[in-house]
């Protein structure tokens, strides 16, 4: 029938030469429990929820939801390579720049 096997090395030579990429994604979370930071840490890319602004901080934690700020020192105390930031709510979706401002003040820029 023409059919054959194909092994993984056959394909997969030259990724495996490749560095191994590590993504963590953290979302609808305002307080990150010991083992989710010790498995993000070192990663190349995080993704973070920001749904409130850090004036409305207290009302995003009774809700579960994190700030540009939290997002920020997460990526700091991880040592995320590149943070990128997901799921803006009503008043930090129409303030880019505040989303920005405030995750780069916490992380160091």
């Amino acid at each position: 029938d023409g059919s054959h096997v194909v092994y993984p090395e056959q394909v997969l030579s030259a990724i495996s030469k490749k560095k191994a990429r590590k993504f963590a994604i953290i979302g609808d979370n305002f307080q990150l429990s010991i083992p989710l930071y010790r498995l993000c840490q070192d990663c190349d890319v995080l993704v973070h929820e920001a749904t409130s602004l850090s004036m409305d901080a207290d009302q995003a934690a009774v809700r579960g939801h994190s700030t540009p700020e939290i997002a920020g020192l997460v990526a700091k105390n991880i040592n995320a390579k590149v943070l990128a930031l997901n799921h803006f709510g009503g008043k930090s979706g129409k303030d880019e720049m505040g989303v920005l401002e405030e995750s780069e003040k916490s992380n160091g820029g």
